[in-house]
């Protein structure tokens, strides 16, 4: 029988049913898809509980019932003196509401102390009505937030240690199998972390913005193993262990029992006779506000953080070995085929195992810093023989790391004003020699041809049979 028809059998919203699965005073059998198969036999019992709840008698007293900690004859003893007392508390409160009425005082000079003396010499509270068992909302969406802002929170640290202290260039942290290993990370560091915040505050940073409080059935916090065994089943169940495109599966499902008013496995506690664990979410506009300022605010320092990682390593007045530091940073960040420079401010030798094709005939480049420690300069010198000699091969592969190591350390410069990108456009594409000066900084390039004419294009052409050399400088400094 599904959970439709159970309702029309009944006479039960699926709320009331689901409120009392997570009671554990209603336990139907799983079929082999996974759906609920609801036998005749817990027909009767929900038709069971629905007799004693309009009777007044609470959970416990019918899981007491269930249980046989308890025999029907005394609960029912037991609640007759209830009902009396409700009954004696209802008579109390007819005769103060007619007093009330036929004393015919206006509500502006209503005094109550004498009419609340008088109701509270009932003798029992007043419990007139049955209570609503009906599940929780669920609230997957905000659950589902709360949890993205905390696997935020967990990996943010990491993220700043790639960024600011390791200085891992972009394309290394962009890559597939380095945002599995930082995935993998902060999902580890959440397995650490979160049992220790339910534990001993019962909620998480993100929850905690909803208002989200957990507690166990008993309304106490989690026990240390109550919390790690909640927080790994949300990573196997919930998440799918983080494996791409199942962990989108799982997160689907775990939606689809939210908003049906289910329980996920991790919300249930199994020792305790499987009893759900309490969540409560209050319904409030306001938090949700305050969760899109901060996601707002986390956005920002996201954003910050990648600016903050364009700017070189080496800050303020830079000798040879803060430029090669600054150097080998770019020529990583930018991936434009620069080899690192060695402290000397030579190229580094490629691997032996990488083939090199080199059209432009260099025979010697370095990198110096100038005598009046202005800036920087790099030296080439090429020959070919019947061969070209090409403008790329030096202004982006060769200069532009050169000039982001030095601009991108001038005090000027900021994350907030500071794009790589702007400097690229900076530098003429179609000349080979320039003097400029952008925001400060001066760049000058020179090129002198033996035995060819430049001809103001990309590349040069030398004749085949024909010799010529060409020696370039580029000069980096403040203007």
């Amino acid at each position: 029988m599904t959970i439709k028809e159970l309702e029309q059998t009944v006479g039960m919203t699926r709320a009331n049913i689901r409120f009392y699965e997570q009671e554990g005073l209603l336990t139907p059998r799983r079929s082999s898809n996974g759906y609920r198969d609801y036998s005749p036999e817990d027909v009767e019992t929900l038709e069971r509980i629905k007799l004693l709840r309009r009777l007044h008698l609470d959970l416990d007293s019918i899981r007491a019932l269930q249980h046989g900690e308890l025999t029907l004859t005394r609960a029912l003893e037991r609640q007759l003196q209830e009902l009396q007392r409700d009954q004696a508390a209802l008579e109390q409160a007819r005769a103060v509401c007619q007093k009330l009425r036929d004393a015919g005082t206006a509500y502006a000079s209503l005094n109550p102390q004498p009419w609340l003396a008088e109701l509270d010499r009932s003798p029992a509270p007043e419990r007139f009505a049955p209570p609503e068992d009906q599940a929780l909302p669920g609230h997957p969406w905000r659950r589902c937030f709360a949890r993205g802002l905390d696997l935020f929170l967990y990996g943010f640290p990491l993220s700043v240690l790639n960024v600011l202290l390791l200085r891992l260039p972009p394309s290394l942290i962009q890559s597939i199998p380095f945002r599995l290993f930082d995935l993998y990370v902060s999902l580890g560091l959440m397995l650490l972390i979160e049992p220790l915040l339910l534990h001993f505050w019962g909620t998480t940073p993100g929850k905690a913005l909803f208002g989200i409080v957990l507690r166990s059935s008993t309304g106490e916090k989690l026990t240390l193993a109550e919390a790690r065994k909640r927080t790994w089943d949300v990573f196997v169940v919930g998440m799918g262990c983080g494996i791409p495109f199942y962990s989108l599966w799982r997160e689907y499902k775990c939606y689809k029992f939210c908003a049906d008013g289910d329980r996920c496995v991790w919300e249930w506690e199994w020792q305790a006779g499987k009893r759900a664990q309490r969540l409560y979410i209050p319904e409030s506009a306001g938090r949700c506000a305050a969760y899109v300022a901060v996601r707002l605010v986390t956005v920002a320092l996201s954003l910050l953080l990648v600016l903050q990682g364009q700017l070189p390593p080496r800050r303020g007045a830079l000798d040879m070995a803060d430029f090669v530091r600054n150097y080998n940073f770019y020529a990583a960040y930018l991936d434009v085929g620069a080899y690192p420079l060695e402290e000397s401010g030579r190229y580094q030798e490629p691997p032996g195992n990488m083939v090199v094709i080199d059209l432009s005939g260099i025979d010697e480049e370095l990198w110096q810093p100038l005598p009046d420690d202005s800036g920087f300069q790099y030296t080439a010198k090429a020959q070919s023989k019947g061969g070209i000699f090409f403008l790329d091969s030096f202004l982006y592969s060769k200069d532009l790391p050169g000039l982001l190591a030095f601009a991108g350390a001038q005090s000027e410069i900021n994350a907030l004003n500071f794009r790589p990108d702007d400097w690229t456009e900076a530098l003429p594409r179609d000349q080979w020699n320039f003097d400029l000066t952008y925001r400060g900084v001066r760049i000058t390039q020179t090129a002198r041809f033996e035995g060819v004419e430049p001809n103001g294009a990309t590349w040069v052409t030398i004749p085949t049979g024909e010799s010529a050399s060409l020696c370039l400088t580029f000069t980096v400094q403040l203007s």
